[in-house]
């Protein structure tokens, strides 16, 4: 039986765990998910060894969020590679990609650039601290933990007058991780309804700020 997204095509930049889990879920439901890693060594996970040791070479962190997918190795930096990838978004539904705020741009691989050719793709960025803001102007590294500090999230973790404590888990880029996923669904919906695409955005600090809002309303 077809998934929910058969023929759906997803062109996956993402690394880690905030785009990676997200693209693995289109995976799940029958999209049709191409990787671009970097070429050699692959995506940078793919060598976070855990608890010290590869699974027949690769991350086991990698292999839990990259399942269902294709992989293609590329120099994003390589003009020629450039002009592959656009002609090749030609043909897809969804672009993720989770660099810094105008890295995307800078390789001529940004949201105007696809939407160029492809006037109905979907276009999705995950961040850090968002596209625009002072600390997406600082350039900030954006990552689950120093999140979960700068939010506030660690300080209302943890027993009474401890210090701050972190969550046992990468809570915030999970929880990112799932609200790209559906903004992502939901821009598809949007697709067939208006025919045109556009850009979905979503951060780990507006998230984690979101998850604390709804716990003390609740």
């Amino acid at each position: 039986m077809p998934g929910a997204l058969d023929g759906i095509r997803v062109l996956d930049f993402t690394q880690m765990m905030l785009g990676p889990y997200a693209t693995q879920l289109l995976g799940d439901l029958g999209a049709d998910v191409i990787k671009v890693e970097r070429p050699e060594t692959g995506e940078w996970e793919r060598g976070l060894a855990m608890m010290g040791e590869l699974v027949e070479g690769d991350s086991a962190a990698f292999l839990a969020m990259n399942r269902n997918k294709r992989s293609v190795a590329v120099d994003l930096k390589n003009p020629v590679a450039r002009d592959a990838l656009l002609e090749l978004g030609r043909t897809c539904d969804v672009v993720v990609e989770n660099f810094r705020p105008g890295v995307m741009h800078r390789l001529g691989l940004g949201y105007e650039h696809f939407r160029e050719v492809n006037p109905r793709i979907i276009f999705c960025s995950g961040s850090g601290w968002g596209q625009q803001g002072r600390f997406a102007e600082e350039n900030r590294p954006g990552q689950d933990l120093l999140i979960q500090a700068m939010s506030g999230l660690a300080a209302n973790t943890g027993k009474a007058g401890d210090p701050p404590t972190f969550a046992g888990t990468s809570i915030v880029d999970a929880t990112t991780s799932l609200t790209l996923a559906v903004g992502i669904l939901s821009a598809l919906v949007a697709r067939e309804r208006q025919g045109i695409g556009q850009w979905v955005q979503v951060d780990l600090f507006s998230t984690a700020i979101s998850v604390q809002c709804q716990e003390i309303s609740a």
